[in-house]
């Protein structure tokens, strides 16, 4: 008997020690050394969700941080190490990677609920307003400054609106969007999320804004260009090796011409919640 219980202990899945951050990064070694491939990603996600301190923003908040998210994943050569460990440590502290996980998603559960409630017919009042044509591009090389994609659709004819130049070696999102609805909008907000197969979390998402040199009319379709922040090298990392990206854009509430917003909670991290919760679970 006593065999026995020294061999399941020998066995016992290794916990987090969270009492410092180099026990903290000694006890992550450990415990991602029994992980398959699949689990890290998810073990990954999870700190991740926990270091930003919110269940729909850990994507901006990695991507905000040059280092990538496997330096804040080990909290190695971020600012602010102890006090992103402090915010973790109710969590984490004690516990097996697949109880961290499992809290997590558990988390984002309530926050989804949260948000649909908040949301309320948020979606309805938002299919009025179509975005298409959604595409990334990160050109790294060629002429400095090009045209950007702005134009106006009349009368199925295309009109150009200058005014936007867009650098080639940033990334750049380009859509177009229709005004359905009965009343001019001054600006869009969208969630954009770019996935990329074998990587459960977007490579990228965020909230982007857009104001319109002049209000968008009903019945009117517009190009957009919208440059982005150079990616950390991490994700630039994965951009270059990735083969077939995916850009998936959500209209997440709409500036009225009065300059505010339609809806008083933004709902296009619902869908990049849902998408983190089911990774987590699967």
């Amino acid at each position: 008997m006593l065999c026995c219980f020294a061999l399941a202990a020998c066995d016992r899945e290794p916990t987090f020690d969270a009492s410092s951050v180099p026990a903290y990064q000694n006890s992550l070694s450990a415990i991602k050394a029994r992980l398959n491939e699949k689990d890290r990603q998810k073990l990954q996600m999870a700190l991740l969700t926990l270091a930003a301190g919110s269940a729909a923003e850990y994507s901006a908040f990695a991507l905000s941080t040059p280092d990538g998210p496997v330096n804040i994943e080990t909290l190695d050569g971020v600012a602010n190490s102890l006090s992103i460990l402090d915010r973790m440590r109710p969590i984490i502290a004690g516990r097996t990677a697949a109880a961290v996980i499992r809290r997590v998603a558990a988390d984002l559960d309530s926050a989804i609920g949260r948000a649909e409630q908040q949301a309320g017919g948020a979606e309805k009042a938002l299919a009025a307003f179509v975005i298409e044509n959604p595409r990334y591009s990160w050109e790294r090389g060629g002429q400095p400054v090009r045209p950007a994609l702005r134009f106006v659709l009349r009368n199925g004819r295309r009109e150009p609106v200058p005014g936007l130049v867009v650098t080639t070696n940033q990334p750049t999102l380009e859509f177009s969007i229709y005004n359905g609805s009965r009343e001019p909008i001054s600006g869009i907000l969208v969630t954009a999320t770019l996935t990329a197969p074998g990587h459960g979390a977007p490579l990228m998402a965020g909230d982007v804004a857009y104001h319109f040199a002049s209000p968008l009319q009903p019945g009117v379709q517009q190009g957009v260009a919208v440059r982005l922040r150079a990616p950390g090298p991490w994700t630039a990392q994965q951009i270059d090796a990735a083969e077939d990206m995916t850009l998936k854009m959500k209209l997440s509430n709409i500036f009225k011409a009065n300059g505010g917003r339609l809806l008083a909670a933004n709902v296009g991290w619902l869908d990049v919640m849902r998408q983190k919760r089911d990774f987590l679970r699967s």
